[in-house]
């Protein structure tokens, strides 16, 4: 059948309708929200007027909705009718509301070609070339330039990759974790028996220790004997804690007694921290050839007798420094009570005899306040950080807690960030005693290293005669 007789005889029946329907809504309208994009647009062939009966208008414009009156929807040909492959469907639909399966700003098209026009269906070339159509009668942006919305599962998409992403990003910049101490055991230091002879079967009156890498043993030194030294040996594998005393060692004379507390520095050396006088010294190796640090001294002024150089530790900075750290701060004043649970702590250089930085350390004191607290002994990690032993007393009698120390040397002041590890109660340690010294040993082959606490007897005065070591495992 002949083209222009179909859009003739159709345009006809839709003239004779158009007393029982409405005319469609313009489609630029928003009070129905319609949304109409043309898929494809369309021919050359049909691009040219067609004659219509209303004036000043074309069928075309009548059949795209516009004032004029469009083609009733299914009044076009059907499945069953013969459709001529030379020309286009053009079909009017009602404006529909988006379809949330397909998102937001996706709407049925108005144009569609025939079936025997496109081969059975549209290809995605056609498709991907309809949408340079120009601007939609709807004013909504079509083509390249259109700026749609994100479907609603590629929102969410997004969304879960930037979670994963930053916790990716802080698992990768989280902080590495803070050592933990656990405890091996307790064990009294006997008499080995090739010195049995020579000190008595009972250790005691042990304030310090350090561990020789050069000998793998371990050396104490005495506040009640400032002329000997005590080499221990210290063998806490299978979780099993052996110590004795294996060795006396002499100490080159000097005008200091009372030692508290001892290090080993980088090149070998010793550095023996006395509190009658205060002061500190450095031996060489063999515990030979004294040399105080005047610089010690005259940084103890102010502090109270008996209270000064506690702590010792040997730096491996460059310069080697030595931090010396006293029990107390100075005695409380009524303008300032706090002060003495503020140590005072100093940085020595050694190879100038000269004082490096000075600042107050805090000291912590037991929970609820019940009690008193003071530094006993510390020993070196790194540059920056070392461990803190600082005794307690309390109503329940002795115990101590250790810290992770770092220290901030900026200019001539030094300050101090602590981390407690745990008290030795807590730790499992029934009863700590006078704990006075701590030193590092050794790394083991898993990494941790060994942590050696020995406390002081006090010759008997508080009920314990004869020293104790705990060895605990420090895992970083």
């Amino acid at each position: 059948m002949d083209g222009p007789a179909v859009r003739r005889r159709a345009l006809d029946a839709a003239t004779r309708r158009a007393g029982r329907r409405p005319a469609s809504p313009e489609p630029d309208r928003a009070d129905r929200g319609a949304r109409i994009r043309p898929r494809r647009p369309a021919g050359p062939a049909d691009r040219g007027p067609v004659a219509t009966d209303h004036p000043g208008r074309t069928h075309r414009e009548s059949a795209r909705g516009g004032r004029g009156l469009p083609l009733r929807r299914g009044s076009g040909p059907g499945p069953n009718r013969r459709v001529d492959p030379g020309r286009r469907a053009v079909v009017a639909r009602p404006p529909r509301r988006p379809s949330r399966a397909r998102g937001p700003g996706r709407w049925e098209p108005d144009v569609q070609p025939t079936r025997a026009e496109t081969g059975g269906g549209v290809r995605l070339a056609d498709r991907l070339a309809q949408r340079s159509a120009g601007p939609h009668p709807a004013r909504v942006p079509v083509g390249a330039d259109a700026v749609r919305p994100p479907h609603r599962a590629t929102r969410r998409g997004a969304q879960r990759a930037a979670a994963c992403a930053l916790l990716a990003g802080a698992v990768a910049c989280r902080a590495p974790a803070d050592p933990t101490l656990t405890l091996i055991g307790s064990a009294p230091i006997t008499v080995a028996p090739e010195i049995a002879g020579q000190g008595g079967g009972v250790v005691s009156g042990l304030s310090g220790l350090a561990y020789d890498p050069a000998t793998g043993t371990w050396l104490a030194v005495s506040d009640a004997d400032p002329a000997h030294a005590r080499r221990l040996r210290i063998d806490a594998t299978g979780g099993r804690l052996v110590a004795e005393a294996v060795a006396l060692v002499p100490i080159a004379r000097t005008n200091h007694r009372d030692a508290e507390a001892i290090a080993r520095a980088a090149d070998g050396a010793w550095v023996i921290a006395y509190e009658s006088p205060p002061g500190a010294v450095v031996f060489d190796p063999s515990l030979g050839s004294p040399r105080a640090l005047r610089a010690a001294g005259a940084a103890a002024e102010g502090l109270a007798r008996n209270r000064a150089w506690e702590s010792v530790a040997a730096l491996p900075t460059d310069p080697p420094t030595t931090l010396l750290i006293s029990e107390f701060g100075p005695p409380a004043t009524p303008a300032d009570p706090g002060r003495v649970r503020r140590a005072r702590a100093v940085l020595i250089d050694p190879a100038r005899d000269a004082e490096a930085a000075r600042g107050d350390y805090p000291i912590t004191p037991p929970p609820a306040g019940l009690g008193g607290a003071g530094v006993t002994d510390l020993c070196a990690l790194d540059e920056t950080r070392f461990l803190a032993l600082e005794r307690r007393v309390t109503l329940a009698g002795y115990d101590a807690a250790v810290f992770l120390v770092t220290m901030t040397h900026a200019g001539a002041a030094l300050t101090f960030t602590k981390t407690p590890l745990g008290s030795l109660r807590a730790l499992g340690v029934a009863d700590p005693g006078n704990a006075e010294a701590i030193a590092i040993g050794p790394a083991a082959e898993d990494g941790s290293r060994l942590v050696v606490i020995l406390n002081d007897d006090n010759r008997g005065r508080d009920g314990q005669y004869g020293a104790r070591a705990i060895a605990l495992r420090l895992a970083e």
